[in-house]
């Protein structure tokens, strides 16, 4: 603001020597615009009276667009240097401008949440007048924006200048990259501050149920719709239709007899002969051997 108002007086002795005339009129009508424009920005920026009064020079002035994203970021809580260095300190590493003649600028910085802290590193590079900026994560995660120099910064070609005094539209530069920084800045964990021996159990998926009709068979009663022991397309696990109650493919269950009343005569008369015939009937076609020649002593009932 100092080294504008300087110029601002210049221009208006040159004016002053200028004949009445149109080139007159016209320059001082700018003149009055310039006077609105440094009037509004009468009132500085906290962070450019920091940086003035700290005396933070630059050697190019698009060096100053560097240094004032790594002090915005310091204000939104990101701790460059030592981990005692005071928020308002304007820590400025003192090798940050090392490759500023190739237009590279990089800082690091950590992050203090409740229970961790959490690295970051901001590098930034001129694209011709656009200050490419992105910021790294500890995983590796990258946030970036691009900043309009000439916006930001009134002289991009001035040397050894005080930062305060070639920055410029602060208020909107804090408005965009305000929005940037909400994009990537940690949050501390909903339960970070419950113990960890209070903190609920997490969901789990409930393993399906599969086979349950082998062992509790409804007996054709109906009840649930578990198929049993056979898994596969038709399978409600798969959301297909339910599978026939009663014998395979649901529940495995052998008949053992007639339900009802028990005959007057279990025994009835039989040819001679022959033996009696059991009052249950004959042996389940389950019980016997599978036909063909197969070792017997393997169990092919369940085949």
């Amino acid at each position: 603001m100092e080294q504008a108002q300087k110029d601002r007086k210049q221009l208006q002795e040159h004016v002053d020597r200028l004949g009445d005339g149109l080139v007159k009129t016209h320059m001082l009508k700018a003149l009055a615009e310039l006077d609105a424009i440094l009037a509004k920005e009468a009132t500085e920026d906290p962070l450019v009276v920091r940086i003035r009064s700290r005396g933070l020079v630059v050697k190019q002035g698009k060096d100053a667009l560097g240094l004032i994203v790594h002090l915005l970021l310091q204000d939104a809580g990101f701790v460059s240097g030592t981990a005692t260095t005071e928020r308002d300190a304007l820590y400025v590493p003192s090798d940050w401008d090392k490759n500023a003649t190739e237009g590279i600028y990089i800082f690091n910085y950590q992050f203090q949440l409740r229970r961790s802290t959490r690295p970051f590193v901001l590098k930034a590079l001129y694209i011709g007048n656009t200050l490419a900026v992105h910021i790294t994560d500890e995983n590796d995660k990258v946030t970036s924006i691009e900043l309009n120099a000439p916006a930001y910064i009134r002289d991009l070609t001035a040397t050894n200048a005080n930062a305060a005094d070639v920055v410029q539209n602060m208020a909107a530069l804090r408005q965009q990259w305000t929005s940037f920084v909400e994009s990537f800045l940690p949050k501390d964990d909903a339960l970070g501050d419950v113990p960890p021996m209070r903190r609920p159990e997490p969901g789990y998926p409930r393993m399906p149920s599969v086979g349950r009709g082998d062992i509790m068979p409804d007996f054709g009663m109906g009840g649930h719709r578990d198929p049993g022991m056979l898994v596969g397309p038709n399978h409600p696990l798969f959301g297909g239709p339910p599978a026939f109650q009663g014998s395979v493919p649901g529940a495995r269950f052998d008949p053992y007899g007639p339900v009802g009343p028990r005959p007057m005569h279990p025994f009835p008369n039989q040819p001679s002969g022959r033996a009696p015939r059991q009052p249950f009937g004959g042996p389940d076609p389950d019980h016997l051997r599978m036909p063909g020649d197969r070792d017997p002593n393997v169990d092919h009932m369940f085949f």
